[in-house]
């Protein structure tokens, strides 16, 4: 009698196999969806934190500023003699940029979780200029690592290598004629907000990609289209860069910060090799980096297990797949994620509760004033929902069950999330009559 398994033992088989496979990866995906917690609690409270030191500053610069001459918000400094971004609340104005999502006139009464929310979007526009000829706009900001510098004194290689950067181009202009500014990361809400680690450089441009990357194509800009406004796309490139594809330097051409700048800003088409901003990346490499501390600072927990996942998808040849080890990571680490947010918020319920019991002794404290923060909540795990299906790719949309199923899945999180008034977020009418934006937390 011959050996048979019949097809229900065989697919029972397999499925065991594939879960005890993945079972690692969704393991090591659910302790670093504690992890993603963490590190976006704390980039919420940074961001308050240099938010509205950021607008006292503005505010300074604002009074320093006298009508009829430049403002002090470009005033040039040395060493770089290159105006500074410190204005959160209006940057993006600096660089005669505009956006139709922020109500700029109602800053300093919007709460500070929707003002973080608002102003961590990249949808900037640009004015048509005729007179241009069509040709598009580029500029560029270097993000430093430093809090301070002096001329002629440079706490790090890359600040130096900038300051080079832009000697250089005064000799020899960029393509296309782009201008610079900078931000200081440490104590400015800027990189905090955008996930960004400096030493990098942010390329903002009114050019449309060459389309025959398919993946550039499909990570375009997805702004609304308005009439008479040209779209930006932003570009984020963190230094150093490892990948000597991204650099496009001639062989032989030593890596140093000076070269790397140059090779990226110097190169009419070297920003194609970076794909567009997207915040969910961004969070995913800060995450990345997160979880590679914490598996040097804890060997024989965290660490061992992330081993044990390496050796055993090493041995099967099965490393980054993205059915044996992207999609369960990404799953545990999304279900965590969810399941932390869950239960703060539900401890915060609990103890709002307690305290305002009858006989509690604090009739003094006002209802949902220990509300958790909805807003940065939904942001946080939308991003991440949006995020799932783009980076997992046709594994979740490989039918139209799948597909459906995780529409109802988004949905329902979305309704978990919504709060029972739905709260708008007023923005600024733009120039063209009767044409604005509005956007709510159900389109985020």
């Amino acid at each position: 009698m011959g050996f048979f398994i019949s097809p229900r033992r065989l697919w029972g088989l397999l499925g065991i196999i594939w879960v005890a496979i993945c079972i690692l990866p969704f393991i090591n995906g659910l302790i670093e969806g504690r992890f993603l917690f963490q590190l976006l609690r704390q980039q919420r409270e940074q961001s308050r934190r240099n938010l509205r030191s950021s607008i006292r500053t503005a505010q300074m610069l604002d009074r320093a500023s006298i009508p009829g001459f430049k403002s002090a918000h470009d005033a040039r400094f040395p060493p770089y003699y290159i105006p500074q971004l410190r204005d959160p609340t209006g940057w993006w104005e600096r660089l005669g940029l505009t956006r139709f999502d922020v109500d700029v006139t109602n800053m300093a009464s919007t709460p500070d979780l929707e003002l973080i929310t608002a102003l961590a979007r990249m949808e900037l526009y640009r004015e048509e200029r005729r007179h241009e000829d069509g040709a598009p706009w580029h500029h560029w900001v270097f993000a430093s690592a430093q809090a301070g510098r002096m001329e002629g004194v440079f706490y790090d290689e890359w600040d130096e290598a900038f300051d080079d950067l832009l000697r250089h181009h005064h000799a020899k202009p960029t393509p296309g004629n782009a201008s610079f500014h900078f931000v200081s990361c440490p104590d400015r809400y800027f990189c905090g907000a955008w996930f960004v680690k400096a030493p990098a450089l942010l390329h903002l441009t009114t050019e449309a990609p060459d389309l025959f990357d398919a993946a550039t194509a499909m990570m375009s800009t997805s702004h609304k289209e308005v009439p008479g406004y040209d779209n930006v796309t932003v570009r984020v490139m963190e230094f150093p860069i490892a990948d000597p594809r991204r650099l496009g330097l001639a062989p032989g051409v030593f890596p140093s910060p000076f070269n790397q700048l140059r090779a990226v800003t110097a190169d009419q088409y070297g920003w194609q090799r970076h794909p567009p901003y997207r915040r969910y990346v961004q969070v995913w490499r800060r995450l990345r980096e997160h979880a590679a501390a914490e598996e040097q600072a804890h060997p024989r927990t965290y660490g061992l297990l992330v081993g044990l996942e390496k050796g055993l998808l090493t041995g099967l040849d099965l490393r980054g797949s993205i059915p044996w080890q992207v999609m369960p990571r990404m799953t545990g680490t999304f279900v965590s994620t969810v399941l932390h947010v869950m239960c703060e918020r539900g401890l915060v319920t609990a103890l709002e509760y307690l305290l305002q019991a009858p006989g509690a002794g604090h009739d003094d404290e006002k209802p949902g004033s220990l509300q958790p923060d909805d807003a940065m909540d939904e942001i946080l795990i939308l991003d991440f929902v949006e995020a799932f299906p783009d980076i997992a790719g046709e594994i979740v949309r490989s039918s139209a069950d799948s597909g459906e199923a995780w529409e109802k899945m988004k949905d329902a999180i979305r309704s978990f999330l919504s709060t029972d008034e739905e709260k708008e977020v007023q923005v600024r009418p733009s120039t063209l009559s009767g044409y604005y934006f509005s956007n709510t937390s159900q389109d985020r």
